[in-house]
């Protein structure tokens, strides 16, 4: 008897119930089939994917078929906000490779005979495969309601066949099912991911098969090298096996203990299926769902870390122990190769594979000799070959596919692993010289867009935006492949020396030490470390792979900042190279809309969001609340990082992150429609400028987009952070919201306390009170929990409180075992904790709103004293047209309009920008930047929320005009030219992709 799941379709009848998935564990073949003379269906325990038996089926070759009399809903849905298809799926197992035949799956209605769609899927392959065919790209028409199936067998041959789990109708995402060799999609599909024609992602791009031309002897020795240099990495953290354990483990797979390996193979091996994770999501509805998630423990991920254990073992192992490993290995190879894991079988899906099959990769490179013993090693390296696509390395298109974080975290090296398996050395060279082109161009692909890879400023864009979450795994992975492939004939290009150089500069600056403000963390909300630390060897192994090009043989740049930031990489590089000091000053990272400025050794972070980048990452449940992450946020991390800044998971207020002006919506409302969701603006006017990479000035304009049914939401602002030493002067104008219920706030901070009696101070008295709560229009100034001092002055509604904070939980569950993904319907885990927050009021109908306070970041007493008598600042213009503020001979200007200024120096500007100048002497320093980034809109998401830019047309380059009142001669300056007439300077400057242009300039005499 089959089994009945959660849901019991009906015949047309509408009478019997039916099974929603086959797992034929029963003694007689399903009631609902029946077969041709010519063919026999009978259940045998012969082969299985799941339990103990499946459906075989016998044809004699004359053509007969097997009916399934079931009704089959064909309709795609949407599921959680997610687009889905209907998908037909079973597992099929043939024991003889070589046939070339096909099975017919076709789908119809009572009475008519005619099918309404059909697919072939083709044989010719021995162990399992499996076939996810949604019904709207099969041949022919799907109809909403059939009640049939037919498997028409191939005429002239006769054969066999067995399947298991066959699911007549399931809803499964419709981006990720995938043809393999056996299964073509017949119909272009426009929600689909994988479609006709290039590949659509870096799972679909075959195998080849490639000449194998000599090479000399240089070039053996080469290959020969660096697999050793391969080998030697992979044992290096090899530790004395365990036996027992491993005993134990491999048990846990059913198979023999003992074998005779010369007649083992495919066919007569038995033991636990092997799935890929994504391949078992499809169950998740079925009535086997508990039972397959119980699978998923022997998964290729769970099996590939135990295959890496297994093979590091038997390189430290002798005698009886290595005999055992041996017959470990081989069982395991042959389990792999019959649950599908062969040449030319997609798994039904292979989304996201990279991450599930790294370790597969390294223990089959290091067994490649008992493989080859076993005559394995070709049928695993095709294996390997094929499913992480080393051969795309060849197409055209490749490296723009695999400029992708995910790509160099989880598949380059496999594909290079993959390609030394291959038995002929002359295929070997070339495959691995040709792969190095094609990766070095992926590393240095810096393209101008929203798509993935690095940028020009040192940003890493994954998932359409700068994700340094992302980014961390992948310059983990990339840097010790400069370092294998250093002193090789494959070593990789200049530019992608220089490109990755960038990554490995910027991102020490964004982050303290090692912590990742939250604004740039994506839907990593809290993660306190695992950014910076996990790049040890990646920034040690680029430093001693040399300069790009070869001329040193240590980048002594990068190993200074191995020094300073991993001080026990001291006996690596030579003495006289020391720890680079803290860094200090100010740096623009325009394709990430961020403002980082550093004094000493901490760190200052300004960030906003736009029309081409996103503020925050919101998927389902998590960061589920993290609408404000980048609402115009000014972090500051102190020495100890996030935690130190007084950031904690729990009890965070969602509405006040440090900097952001914002509506301050309850819990409740605080989460997006969409349950996927990364937030924009249609606003261009986000950007950065430098004085000297010393000073610098961050500007935005903020304009919600509208939602749907939600009238709290249309907030306005423009914002400006100052930055000059250690002062940051912080200007907001023109704040609105009028369909607000909400009051709208600017916050300066909002910081845990691990003890509620840490104190703040509030004019100079120290408050430890709790709880506490006071409001002030007249000029104060603050000292913060972490050391930080601010002034506000008078005229403004400045709240401070220390209070017992209730919130909700970043993830769906504090301990991790709750739903990965949810509805919008209920919440994440609860939290509570005590915090000090200060934040000014602009009232719940905010209407040309301002705000001014000013920040000095951890000074010394003294110093603060002294700010306190003298800010050392001036702010000069601070309404709806621009904010321009002097602090000594330095000025900065966020124009947000063009036309006239209004200044003693700057006269009219032709379009919104950001402007600093410094005067030195008789010499005047101009520095310009154009924040509109003027992205091309080449690419974006798939699922609802996902960011999409819309394609612009205009040109990449734009021209800006300044005007300055009196007579200047420009004396340097690229991209910049200057005209003077009746007493002004008119200066172009050529601008591109957000970048600060300077020029300098003297005063002449007309």
């Amino acid at each position: 008897m089959a089994l009945v799941g959660w849901a019991t379709p009906l015949t047309s009848s509408g009478q019997q119930p039916v099974t929603d998935i086959y797992s034929f564990e029963n003694p007689s073949v399903p009631a609902e089939f029946s077969a041709d003379q010519g063919v026999t269906l009978s259940v045998s325990s012969g082969q299985k994917v799941h339990g103990k038996q499946s459906l075989k089926i016998t044809w004699d070759g004359s053509g007969g078929k097997v009916l399934v009399k079931r009704a089959i809903d064909a309709r795609n849905k949407t599921i959680d906000q997610r687009l889905c298809a209907a998908i037909f799926n079973l597992w099929l197992y043939q024991t003889d490779g070589k046939k070339q035949d096909a099975l017919r799956f076709s789908f119809g209605r009572d009475g008519q005979e005619k099918p309404d769609c059909w697919f072939d899927y083709t044989l010719g392959f021995a162990g399992w495969r499996t076939m996810m065919m949604p019904y709207n790209r099969m041949a022919g028409k799907e109809q909403p309601a059939m009640d049939w199936i037919a498997i028409e067998t191939p005429k002239g041959k006769a054969g066999e066949a067995y399947i298991d789990l066959l699911y007549p109708d399931v809803q499964f995402d419709r981006r990720h099912a995938m043809n393999d060799t056996s299964l073509t999609f017949y119909r272009d599909d426009d929600k689909s991911r994988v479609r006709p024609g290039k590949p659509q992602h870096l799972y679909h791009a075959g195998i080849l098969d490639l000449p194998n031309p000599a090479i000399d002897q240089a070039k053996q020795d080469a290959v020969k090298a660096l697999e050793q240099k391969f080998e030697t990495e992979l044992l290096k953290s090899a530790r004395k096996p365990n036996i027992k354990s491993l005993r134990a483990a491999y048990q846990q797979y059913q198979l023999p203990a003992q074998a005779d390996l010369d007649k083992l193979t495919t066919d007569n091996i038995h033991g636990r299926h092997i799935f890929f994770l994504h391949t078992v999501d499809i169950y998740k509805p079925s009535s086997l769902a508990g039972e397959m998630e119980a699978e998923v423990n022997y998964d290729l991920r769970h099996t590939s870390t135990f295959l890496l254990q297994l093979a590091k073992a038997w390189h430290l192992s002798t005698g009886d122990e290595r005999r055992e490993l041996e017959t470990m290995i081989v069982s395991m190879n042959l389990l792999l190769l019959k649950s599908g894991w062969h040449e030319g079988h997609g798994q039904g899906t292979l989304h996201h594979y990279g991450y599930s099959s790294r370790s597969y990769y390294a223990a089959s490179f290091l067994t490649r000799k008992l493989l080859a013993k076993h005559k394995l090693k070709r049928q695993v390296a095709r294996a390997g070959q094929w499913f992480n696509h080393s051969h795309y390395c060849y197409d055209p298109y490749a490296s723009t596919h695999c400029a992708n974080m995910d790509y160099f975290n989880t598949m380059a090296k496999e594909q290079l692993l993959s390609l030394l398996m291959t038995d002929a050395i002359g295929e070997r060279y070339h495959s691995v010289l040709q792969w190095s082109k094609t990766y070095s161009a992926a590393v240095a692909l810096n393209r101008h867009g929203n798509n993935g890879g690095f940028k020009e400023d040192g940003s890493a864009f994954h998932h359409w935006g700068h994700y340094p979450a992302y980014e961390s795994g992948a310059l983990a992975a990339i840097g010790p492949m400069f370092k294998l492939l250093a002193d090789t004939p494959f070593r990789l290009s200049p530019d992608a020396y220089r490109s990755f150089r960038r990554a490995l500069l910027a991102i020490r600056i964004q982050c303290n030490k090692f912590s990742l403000p939250r604004t740039l963390s994506g839907r990593h909300a809290y993660q306190f470390k695992d950014n910076l630390s996990r790049l040890h060897t990646a920034y040690i192994d680029f430093a001693k792979s040399g300069t790009p090009e070869g001329d040193k043989e240590v980048d002594e740049e990068i190993a200074a900042i191995a020094l300073r930031l991993f001080p026990d990489a001291r006996d690596q590089f030579d003495a006289s190279i020391q720890p680079e000091p803290d860094p200090n000053g100010h740096w623009c990272f325009p394709y990430a809309n961020v403002g980082a400025h550093r004094r000493g050794d901490w760190l200052a972070i300004a960030r906003g969001l736009s029309r081409y980048v996103w503020g925050s990452e919101i998927y389902g449940p998590v960061n589920r609340y993290g609408r404000y992450q980048s609402h115009g946020t000014l972090e500051i991390l102190p020495p100890g990082g996030l935690p130190a800044s007084g950031v904690s998971p729990y009890g965070w207020d969602w509405s006040r992150p440090p900097g952001a002006t914002v509506t301050h919506l309850p819990l409740d409302l605080i989460p997006y429609e969409s349950i996927i969701m990364m937030p924009t603006t249609d606003e261009t006017f986000v950007g950065n400028c430098h004085m000297d990479q010393q000073d610098g000035l961050f500007a935005m304009v903020l304009k919600e987009k509208n939602e749907p049914s939600r009238p709290d939401i249309g907030l306005h602002a423009l914002k400006s952070y100052h930055f000059f030493d250690d002062t940051i002067v912080c200007l907001g104008s023109a704040i609105s919201n009028p369909n607000s219920r909400y009051p709208v706030e600017t916050v300066l901070f909002q910081q845990h306390l691990e003890k509620n009696d840490l104190p703040v101070s509030i004019n100079g008295k120290v408050v430890s009170e709790f709880p506490f709560g006071e409001k002030h229009a007249a000029a104060t100034t603050l000292r913060d929990v972490v050391g930080n001092h601010y002034l506000v002055p008078e005229g403004q509604k400045l709240n401070i409180a220390r209070q017992h904070q209730h919130s909700y939980y970043h993830y769906a569950s504090i301990d991790g075992k709750g739903p990965k993904e949810k509805d919008h319907s209920g919440h994440n885990e609860a939290t509570e904790a005590d915090y000090a927050v200060a934040w000014l009021d602009h009232g719940a109908y905010a209407k040309d709103s301002s705000y001014h306070y000013a920040v000095l970041v951890l000074p010394t007493e003294q110093r603060a004293a002294a700010w306190q008598k003298s800010p050392g600042y001036t702010v000069l213009r601070h309404d709806s047209d621009a904010h321009i503020v002097q602090s000594g001979t330095t000025t900065s200007y966020a124009l947000f309009q063009s036309g006239d200024v209004k200044n003693q120096l700057v006269s009219h500007v032709s379009e919104p920008c950001l402007v600093m100048t410094k005067q030195e002497g008789d010499q005047l320093k101009l520095n310009l930047t154009d924040p509109d980034l003027r992205m091309p809109g080449n690419e974006g998401g798939m699922l609802a929320g996902e960011i999409v830019i819309k394609p612009r047309y205009g040109p990449e380059v734009s021209s800006v005009t300044l005007t300055l009142n009196g007579n200047y001669e420009l004396t340097q300056g690229e991209g910049v030219t200057a005209a003077q007439n009746d007493g002004k300077t008119t200066l172009t400057f050529t601008t591109l992709r957000g970048r600060t242009i300077p020029c300098v300039l003297k005063k002449s005499t007309p």
